[in-house]
């Protein structure tokens, strides 16, 4: 079986699914979603799978619109129709659909107001404006704090893909992808939960050896290879995640 449909099955099978996303791939995920250092977010992270589905047609959507009426007639008739299936793009599977959360840790933001400066105004030059200015100075947050768990909505779009693919292609396809789940109304509630700046995020899953190439930035001289790997990895993780994109790497 190769690599993509072992992953697949993997991903079929609820007892070794959660097994695919390490700590660092959920991290990332998280970050493709949301703006993870507004929010303070920390692991360790856990994913809730709500929802599965394999081999999801992403099909193309095209939209008519038109207005019509009777000769002579003061009135018209306004339609749209959408419409699904039209030959567009070659990319139109995903190889799944994750619907669900993912449960974060946060320190909640009791830090208490230490001290409060402000400074005398001052007059410009021609006289026409002041400035005053304020310094805050907060007192660190409490020892005794604990991170609680934060549920993060998410709807993940997966492409599986063995070594070899084309870095250019992919980021193109996940852009086609997403574009075609959009209006297929996959995404998760929030639930009061932050708005997300991707609502749906693209996964791809990788093998571990597509970061043995030293052409991926990250690693620096005198790393041992699997120390070289994942720094590679991490560094391809974050620009990616401001994509939209979150790696997983098994």
């Amino acid at each position: 079986m190769n690599f993509v449909d072992a992953t697949l099955v993997k991903l079929a099978d609820p007892a070794t699914r959660a097994g695919l996303f390490d700590d660092t791939a959920l991290g990332q995920l998280v970050s493709a979603a949301y703006d993870a250092t507004t929010l303070g977010v920390t692991g360790p992270f856990d994913a809730l799978f709500d929802e599965v589905q394999l081999g999801v047609s992403a099909s193309a959507i095209g939209r008519v619109e038109g207005t019509w009426a009777l000769s002579g007639a003061a009135t018209r008739t306004e339609a749209r129709f959408d419409l699904g299936g039209l030959p567009s793009f070659p990319v139109e599977r995903v190889d799944a659909l994750w619907r669900g959360a993912i449960v974060a840790r946060t320190i909640p933001d009791t830090a208490p107001v230490q001290s409060v400066e402000i400074e005398q105004p001052w007059v410009a030059a021609n006289g026409d404006a002041y400035t005053t200015q304020a310094r805050v100075t907060f007192a660190a947050p409490p020892v005794d704090d604990v991170p609680s768990p934060r549920r993060l909505p998410m709807s993940v779009g997966i492409l599986i893909r063995d070594a070899g693919f084309s870095v250019a292609d992919l980021l193109w396809e996940s852009k086609v992808v997403r574009e075609r789940l959009d209006p297929a109304g996959v995404e998760r509630a929030g639930n009061g939960a932050p708005r997300p700046h991707h609502p749906i995020v693209i996964a791809w899953i990788v093998p571990a050896a597509v970061f043995d190439d030293a052409d991926w930035p990250g690693a620096t001289p005198g790393m041992t290879p699997p120390d070289a790997r994942g720094a590679r990895r991490l560094t391809a993780g974050q620009w990616l995640a401001r994509e939209g994109i979150g790696l997983v790497v098994v």
